[in-house]
């Protein structure tokens, strides 16, 4: 059971992130009702507005604003996209690949079915590439200590790419969230309310996102700490092995990752100061 648990270990920490978005998207759907009936009073409120110039155009620059966002959002998926293929095809042996397959596929299906409620994002193949540069590598034996310092290097890669992707759809759901109320009276109260509501709808998924993002970070980071550590014993080198790894990034602490500590709070930060921003855009 042990040497099970230790050969599919990268597969297990794939489903640590994956339990948290499905915590949050439930905890979330739980006021699903009520969603639906601010929606409801919005759109009856919009209906019994007045159109005038100021309205639409200040409809029109939320427009464009959600839109830029749209542009941002893709930009980043599809780089996201792009690194992933490439990762996986450099890290991943064939068995690791199924493995990896049979957890993304389903999860991909459901976060399919999930695009209608427009609430969240969720770039599992960036998961599915993280996880697999801390599969064992394909190297026949003891691997050399340059492949682990490779895929520590990637590791860093995904998270700060999987931060910008998530930070990214924080920012087109907020824009897509308050582009309504730009059709209210800015000192109206139904726009106060509105824009309270939405910003603390993106805190929610900011603090999500980051939390997701903290968790995958250190128990992956942790994990391939343990390898490296591991093979550089079976090597039996004259290597000072706790001088090495904290020389090569290998230690968990925030003061050697500050930079990757940085990206996963992004998602947080910009989902709880929405309001500000929406304050300097209007």
């Amino acid at each position: 059971m042990k040497a099970l648990l230790h050969r599919n270990a990268h597969i297990f920490i794939a489903l640590i992130p994956v339990l948290i978005y499905n915590i949050s998207y439930c905890l979330f759907e739980i006021n699903g009702a009520s969603s639906l009936t601010i929606k409801t009073m919005i759109v009856e409120a919009i209906r019994g507005h007045g159109v005038s110039p100021f309205s639409t155009l200040a409809e029109y620059k939320s427009r464009i604003i959600w839109l830029s966002s749209s542009l941002l959002s893709i930009t980043a998926y599809l780089v996201a996209l792009t690194w992933s293929v490439f990762i996986i095809r450099r890290c991943c042996r064939r068995i690791n690949l199924i493995k990896l397959a049979a957890l993304g596929l389903p999860v991909m299906t459901l976060t399919l079915l999930q695009i209608g409620s427009a609430d969240a994002e969720s770039p599992i193949f960036i998961l599915i590439a993280i996880c697999s540069t801390i599969s064992l590598p394909i190297e026949v034996g003891v691997p050399k200590p340059e492949c682990f310092i490779k895929r520590m290097k990637y590791l860093n890669q995904g998270i700060m790419i999987g931060s910008t992707v998530l930070l990214f759809g924080i920012v087109h759901m907020n824009a897509w969230m308050q582009w309504p109320t730009s059709m209210f009276d800015a000192e109206a109260e139904v726009n106060k309310a509105a824009i309270n509501a939405f910003a603390a709808i993106s805190q929610y998924w900011g603090i999500s996102f980051t939390l997701l993002l903290v968790y995958l970070y250190v128990s992956a980071a942790i994990y391939w700490q343990a390898q490296t550590r591991a093979a550089l014993i079976a090597m039996q080198t004259d290597i000072d092995i706790p001088a090495w790894l904290e020389d090569n990034g290998f230690s968990v602490s925030w003061q050697k990752h500050a930079l990757q500590l940085a990206a996963m709070l992004t998602p947080f930060i910009a989902g709880s100061f929405s309001i500000t921003g929406r304050e300097l855009l209007l």
